[in-house]
């Protein structure tokens, strides 16, 4: 049931006052929903968005994070030049539970917080102030430093104008440390790059210490309530998350309980994406993508250099990751058993020499089923030695040895071959959904598979459910409820009642300013969309989107907008689905030949690469390919709908 109230979650967000995710925050750890057989933290709730990070040419959510924060709602502010924030020290001291500490917006150095407590259902919230923050840790040891907090959250959501409210970079060792016995933490919205690690969210042995001051009791301490999410990690040298430790066998270190990892984007890391160590009770790693792990040559590394590495001591459920390019193993698993690993995509692990899609090495009681483990250079599920437990519905193709060594472990219903043999979508461009003709349709177990697939669909669909980690989505009458002959896809596209929904994205890491306004300057009415790019960013990804967007399959639909920049320079167009894979649509990347005058483009296309109604199509309108700075492009009039019969 993971999946279904994820995306009901995501729904009941869109109306949540931003003011109220605030103030209405509850601790996650304590307050859960029960049902069937999953537990899901209420704090998801409320957590005003649910967002990926950008994509270079492929776009972004928005950053429709917490609205900007009047000053009466900051408790106190943090200037720049504060380094450290203690809240044994005034004014700090006046900080209570629940209330707001605000970091005010532009750069800085590295920050220490410490000593705070906030308490059940009412943390403290540390969250940029109107802007963005960015912190450069000009190569000293940590970016941010969490240190001796309970109940606290660092969140960049304090701008509605950017995802990651929070920037942390150039730092020698820890991006963001969460350590010195610091728990019950959440931590979002956060970019981190060029650092050494991204998020090290650990206490070590040394920092506690038992009755006698010795430091060697486990029970004398218990890191609980890890929530790390929809953060963005790219460009680290070492692990991109590292959760807990890895000696959880010396009997010694300080385990974990109630952790969840979930939506973080995490790309080109030096070692492992992601690791979880010493995680001993309710660990959940889900809706993470992982891409270009292990790039380091460092021998350091060892035999690191994984997707995910479910560490010694650790338990849980895994579920739809999607790993792309580990240079070793897409899933290492050496924990203590007791796992479920369901709805994960591993494609092409193994870059860098023979390896596995998924390595069971240790741990007794695992249950491996509905992933889709394709193009391994070597084996696609490797498991050290037999185990109780079971591996069942699971898609194994194109690896360049053994699909499957279960050593006698219970396996069953597994299907396995080449990628075209199995049908995928469109497997050349890493879409590994099914064909209707796949022979993974219906090919699933009667009982024991995921009840959701990696987009979050309610499996079965069919008779039966299918295997791997995508369920198709059979054809059906369409639901034209919103996306009818002739009805507007798209909210507000004449912009006269503002910019809402449309959303503006320029990478401010890489350098790029600009906004997206209203103007008078119309071409028809009394407003029109406004962008203008006062820099353009190092990676040259600027865009205007909407997305939500409802879709039905195979109908030929019609966009026509207004368009004008001051240059003449170009910008270009495409239709794709929101999240990963990104999908495209229908309407593929097109160039659009502005003038420096008013003109009115309309391009018709058919949709494709979707079975049933969806609603998470994107329209974007992407300028950094030919804009410069000083660049103003103009749109009104901007419509999408589907063309009438005739």
């Amino acid at each position: 049931m993971q999946g279904h109230h994820l995306s009901i979650f995501r729904k009941a967000l869109q109306r949540w006052p931003a003011k109220a995710g605030i103030n209405a925050w509850l601790s996650w750890h304590h307050s859960k929903i029960a049902r069937s057989s999953f537990s899901i933290p209420v704090q998801l709730l409320i957590v005003v968005s649910i967002m990926l990070p950008p994509l270079r040419g492929l776009s972004a959510v928005t950053a429709t994070g917490e609205a900007n924060l009047a000053l009466s709602d900051c408790k106190v502010i943090v200037p720049l030049n504060v380094s450290s924030v203690d809240a044994w020290q005034s004014p700090y001291d006046q900080v209570q539970p629940g209330e707001m500490v605000c970091i005010a917006a532009g750069k800085r150095g590295s920050l220490e917080i410490k000593n705070f407590r906030g308490s059940l259902g009412q943390p403290i919230l540390f969250i940029n102030q109107g802007q963005r923050v960015s912190i450069d840790a000009n190569q000293g040891w940590v970016g941010i430093y969490l240190k001796n907090d309970e109940h606290i959250r660092l969140t960049g959501t304090g701008d509605s104008g950017s995802q990651y409210g929070f920037e942390v970079y150039n730092s020698a060792t820890h991006g963001i440390l969460a350590g010195g016995k610091t728990r019950y933490v959440e931590i979002d919205h956060v970019e981190l790059h060029d650092t050494r690690l991204g998020v090290h969210a650990k206490t070590g042995l040394s920092e506690v210490a038992d009755a006698n001051g010795n430091g060697t009791v486990r029970d004398e301490w218990v890191q609980y309530g890890t929530y790390i999410h929809h953060n963005y990690l790219h460009d680290i040298g070492h692990e991109g998350l590292y959760i807990g430790g890895s000696s959880y066998e010396d009997g010694k270190e300080p385990i974990l309980e109630d952790v969840e990892i979930a939506f973080n984007r995490i790309e080109r890391t030096g070692w492992d994406g992601l690791q979880v160590g010493s995680a001993t009770k309710n660990v959940k790693v889900h809706h993470n993508l992982i891409i270009d792990a292990g790039l380091s040559s460092d021998s350091s590394s060892g035999n690191g250099r994984f997707g995910i590495i479910v560490n010694h001591g650790t338990t849980g459920d895994f579920y739809n990751n999607t790993i792309r390019n580990a240079r070793r193993n897409g899933i290492y698993i050496q924990g203590i058993g007791g796992y479920r690993f369901y709805n994960n995509l591993v494609d092409n692990s193994g870059v860098s020499g023979t390896s596995r899609g998924i390595k069971w090495a240790a741990g007794d009681n695992g249950q491996f089923y509905n992933n889709t483990i394709v193009n391994t250079n070597g084996t696609g599920i490797s498991v050290s030695r037999q185990y109780s437990g079971a591996i069942f519905d699971n898609i194994i193709a194109g690896s360049t040895g053994l699909p499957l060594e279960a050593q006698g472990t219970p396996s069953y219903n597994n299907l396995m071959g080449s990628v075209d043999s199995i049908r995928f979508l469109d497997p050349t461009n890493q879409d590994f959904h099914l064909r209707a003709d796949s022979p993974a349709v219906d090919a699933g177990s009667a009982e024991g598979f995921a009840p959701y697939d990696l987009d979050d669909t309610p499996r079965p669909q069919g008779p039966r459910s299918d295997s791997g980690a995508y369920e198709f989505k059979r054809p059906s009458q369409p639901d034209l409820s919103g996306a009818s002959a002739g009805a507007d896809v798209l909210i507000n596209g004449n912009f006269e009642s503002g910019t809402k929904p449309w959303n503006f994205w320029i990478n401010p890491g890489g350098g790029g300013q600009g906004s997206l306004t209203t103007s008078t300057t119309a071409y028809e009415g009394n407003a029109s969309g406004k962008v203008t790019i006062s820099a353009i960013p190092s990676d040259r990804n600027v865009q205007v989107y909407q997305y939500d967007l409802k879709l039905v399959p195979n109908t030929q639909y019609r966009l026509s907008f207004a368009a004008v920049s001051n240059t003449g320079h170009d910008l270009w167009i495409q239709l794709i689905k929101s999240s990963a894979p990104y999908t495209n649509y229908g309407l593929r990347k097109t160039v659009v030949d502005v003038t420096t005058q008013w003109k009115v483009y309309t391009y018709e296309f058919t949709t494709a690469n979707f079975q049933g109604p969806v609603s998470d199509g994107r329209l974007m309108f992407f300028l950094g390919d030919h804009a410069q700075s000083g660049d103003q492009y103009y749109f009104d009039q901007v419509s999408l709908s589907p063309v009438p019969t005739r």
